[in-house]
């Protein structure tokens, strides 16, 4: 009986360790990046203001990079151009928190630290209020990407980071999804009908942006628009995917 019992708690010890090791890695934070800076190649240092351990990222122009972990804590992010700092903010990046950090904005002649980007100015970019807080100045966003979504429906949200552009409109097929949306904005999510279907960005009535998605249940695209340094007739779009809140792993 005793060896019965002893066999049965082995099992469901082994049967568990999956599952702890799982909930032990949705500690972390995660964090992805969209670079759509008109500017040379980027230096992003992201430095644990903990301990001091510094991670470096290079980018170049439109590139974007997946979500990369951190532990949760309090970080400095310095954004470096030419060896010379054009932004730095603290950021505090909370366990299971899954975030997508866009830098956008152009280079003035004399390269200098943009001092206007703070959390106030962030959020009032954010809601969409104006472009004059930061004029072009380099800027970046800190967009969430925990959404208690349904897993029964495709979400969408868009991003207007095209500086030489204030208005753009976004539609699917023939329908509106959004209109307008200066820059620099982030719209809200909106919940679309899934499958493959045609996105178009629009100034006016021209289509500056067009691409073909195939979109899923549950999960959310975030699309973002920046100029297209190889064609300034046209823009070009970042197709950014992850999961609603309770389909996200690490």
């Amino acid at each position: 009986m005793r060896r019965n019992n002893l066999i049965i708690l082995l099992i469901a010890l082994v049967t568990s360790f999956p599952f702890m090791n799982a909930q032990a890695q949705d500690h972390y934070a995660h964090f992805r990046l969209v670079n759509f800076l008109e500017a040379p190649t980027a230096e992003l240092s992201v430095t644990n203001l903990e301990n001091g351990q510094q991670k470096v990222i290079k980018m170049d122009y439109g590139e974007s990079i997946n979500y990369i972990k951190l532990t949760p804590q309090h970080y400095r992010f310095s954004l470096i151009i030419k060896n010379k700092k054009v932004l730095e903010k603290e950021f505090v990046m909370g366990a299971k928190g899954f975030y997508t950090l866009v830098i956008a904005g152009m280079l003035s002649d004399k390269i200098e630290t943009n001092q206007q980007t703070t959390l106030f100015k962030l959020k009032k970019l954010l809601g969409g209020e104006t472009k004059d807080d930061n004029n072009f100045l380099p800027q970046w966003y800190m967009l969430r990407d925990n959404y208690d979504g349904s897993t029964s429906a495709a979400y969408v949200r868009f991003v207007n980071i095209n500086p030489s552009s204030t208005l753009l409109s976004l539609k699917k097929e023939e329908s509106k999804l959004f209109e307008e949306i200066p820059y620099p904005h982030v719209t809200d999510i909106k919940k679309i009908k899934e499958g493959n279907h045609t996105y178009r960005v629009s100034k006016g009535d021209i289509t500056v942006s067009e691409f073909k998605l195939t979109t899923t249940a549950g999960h959310i695209y975030t699309l973002v628009t920046g100029a297209n340094l190889n064609n300034a007739k046209q823009l070009e779009t970042i197709i950014l995917e992850n999961k609603a809140k309770y389909l996200l792993t690490p």
